[in-house]
């Protein structure tokens, strides 16, 4: 529940505590589930004028809503959903809705949680992040409506609209009804005080008939009402003087009446469903009201017959509820002990993804625990309610604050990754070999990094910025495979001259040998590249060979020096790093001649200051010697310098 975040008002209560009818899907971030009222009317005890008025509790429904003849919860959580919300159109457009609430209500519950279990699915799937090679990701989506629910919605409403219009049209049609009962009071009251004749009992039994034919009145009213009609109907039987035959022969089918209302009393007790007794027995007493007076000496103990089946019916309801207040009592014991486990679990955040995943696991699992559980106490539902969702809701809330987090962090690097991208791209057409290969190192180092980014755009970049890295090599692979051939061939003719130079003899002209040497070494650098293995010890061997040569040369030191700096810088100017190589030598002769001029420069300024004492020459001419090997040195730095720039 992106999920999954709980939010609904009771998750899965019993069928038999839960009225479910206007239950709308939920998307599991606020709580949509609410109760139709439906209204019950209480039991009246027996009002005949002349019998005692012995009170009866009231019985209400207070939300079981049970009927062994209907399907379960159980069993409507068995069917296809398509087949559940057929079933609801079926049933909550039905022409006659009575008798059909209660199945309506279950089976609306069902429907709500088979919604609530395909959005969790949905949510879990959707926001399960995958572990990759670099990262994972989960997205929560924005909740979206499916068919079925939007479809069920509609139907819901369409429901509670008609509930409404037939509350309205029940609330019109009882006050209907009370002005007629009122106005027929009015004709009694006129008829006990009017003439005794048989013409008023004829009367008198019309407006009885159509009195019990006119149907209830709302119930604050009823109970005067009633008194006042049973009261008029004594008075006009008194004032009537009706023979005792016809009397006696009325109240005799009113007792007849009455006996047989006692039987269905007594059968409800067989009843097993507190519901449907509840209800049948509000019925009864609806109608022994409207029944009129019975011999006196029956009309006690018809009464009390009556009553003693009501009793028996109140007492199952009472043991029932007592077991019912029990039973929430360790619902509520369960609950409180869910909500300290989830709210200890919740203490220490989780700082990884396996670690988001498993507590997430273990939240989902408490709230499956929460749904087998049914009501707490009403006194305190809401308040524990309240308790487990804020826990859970903490929990979410950080869970998504903590993805939402990595997200952005996976778009920056998502970022800095396309921009490597594209700086592979541009350099894979480069041909300048050992530069870019070494640029492409580097974008390599940098990529590894960047941190993770999501699946989505993983491989894809990994591969577009692997082809770049991939065609650059390849073309240079391709280009230096040529030359394997070629490097062989001038590793001999490096060797060749190896040899001439090794076996050189020096003829005693100078200038001669020197020309001989310098012809030597031109040839050698205009040779190409020989094998990388071989590189090296061939440099060492020719250089030797050469410096031997200008070493037994008579020339003075400073000759030798530029010759042998001259083959060290074409040397150089060959290797793979040559110009980076020239570079830093340039920047270090240059900062020797300066450090050199400026001890030159202060040597001479000290000098000055000597006085005329023995020491004092001692020290002049060991500055002096200092300033001249410092001469001769920038001499021979300041030819290489000029050798330098040659190349």
């Amino acid at each position: 529940m992106s999920t999954n975040n709980l939010s609904q008002e009771e998750m899965n209560q019993p069928a038999n505590e839960m009225d479910t009818d206007n239950i709308a899907p939920s998307n599991l971030q606020t709580s949509d589930i609410q109760a139709d009222s439906t209204e019950s009317e209480t039991i009246t005890p027996d009002t005949d004028v002349q019998e005692h008025h012995i009170e009866t509790e009231a019985i209400a429904d207070e939300g079981i809503d049970e009927d062994e003849s209907l399907h379960t919860l159980e069993e409507y959580l068995t069917k296809d959903i398509r087949f559940l919300v057929t079933e609801y159109a079926h049933l909550s457009t039905s022409e006659i809705l009575e008798g059909k609430k209660a199945n309506i209500g279950t089976l609306g519950k069902a429907i709500v949680q088979k919604i609530i279990a395909e959005k969790e699915l949905a949510a879990s799937q959707v926001q399960d992040i995958t572990e990759t090679e670099e990262t994972t990701e989960e997205v929560t989506p924005t909740p979206v409506k499916s068919e079925i629910e939007i479809e069920f919605s509609a139907l819901q409403n369409a429901y509670r609209k008609r509930l409404k219009l037939e509350k309205e049209a029940i609330e019109t049609f009882r006050k209907n009804n009370l002005e007629k009962k009122k106005a027929l009071n009015n004709k009694l009251k006129s008829l006990s005080e009017g003439e005794d004749n048989n013409a008023n009992y004829d009367l008198l039994k019309e407006i009885q008939a159509e009195w019990k034919a006119i149907g209830p009145v709302q119930k604050e009213e009823a109970d005067d009402l009633y008194k006042t009609f049973h009261s008029l109907i004594d008075r006009c039987y008194d004032q009537l003087k009706i023979s005792r035959e016809l009397m006696l022969l009325d109240m005799q089918k009113n007792l007849d009446l009455k006996i047989e209302l006692c039987v269905e009393a007594e059968k409800l007790i067989a009843e097993d469903s507190i519901k449907k007794s509840v209800d049948s027995l509000n019925r009864l007493h609806e109608q022994w009201k409207e029944i009129g007076p019975v011999v006196r000496d029956k009309k006690e103990e018809v009464w009390l017959r009556f009553k003693a089946a009501s009793d028996r019916i109140y007492d199952k309801r009472k043991i029932f509820y007592n077991s019912l207040n029990d039973q929430r009592e360790g619902n509520l014991n369960a609950k409180q002990a869910i909500c300290e486990q989830v709210e200890e679990l919740v203490k220490n955040k989780p700082t990884n993804h396996q670690e988001w995943t498993t507590m997430t696991q273990g939240i989902l699992a408490f709230q499956e625990q929460w749904k087998e559980i049914g009501f707490a106490p009403k006194n305190v539902n809401n308040e524990i309610w309240s308790r487990f969702k804020a826990a859970c809701d903490d929990f979410f809330t950080a869970k998504n604050l903590h993805y939402k987090s990595l997200r952005d962090d996976q778009s920056k690097n998502l970022n800095e990754k396309v921009q490597l991208c594209e700086k592979a791209e541009e350099l894979a057409t480069n041909e300048d070999w050992k530069s870019t290969a070494n640029e492409f190192i580097k974008l390599q180092a940098e990529w590894k990094k960047v941190g993770p980014i999501s699946k989505k755009h993983s491989d894809k970049l990994w591969h577009r910025f692997r082809a770049a890295c991939d065609s650059f090599f390849n073309r240079k692979n391709e280009h230096f495979a040529g030359q394997d051939t070629n490097q062989e061939e001038n590793l001999e003719l490096k060797l060749k001259i190896i040899d001439e130079v090794e076996n050189f003899q020096l003829t005693g002209n100078s200038s001669d040998d020197i020309d001989t040497l310098k012809a030597l070494q031109q040839r050698w650098m205009e040779i190409g590249f020989v094998p990388i293995k071989q590189k090296k010890d061939l440099q060492e061997r020719y250089r030797a060979a050469v410096n031997n040569h200008f070493d037994a040369l008579k020339l003075n030191q400073l000759e030798k020096s530029k010759i042998k700096y001259q083959s060290r810088l074409e040397t150089i100017s060959h290797s793979d790093d040559g110009n980076k190589f020239l570079k830093k030598e340039h920047r270090e002769l240059m900062v020797r001649i300066s450090n050199i001029e400026n001890d030159i420069a202060l040597w001479e300024n000290n000098k000055e200051f000597f006085s005329a004492s023995k020491n004092a020459d001692a020290l002049r001419k060991e500055i002096d010697l200092k300033i001249a090997k410092a001469k001769e040195e920038l001499v021979s730095l300041k030819e290489k310098l000029k050798i330098l720039k040659t190349f």
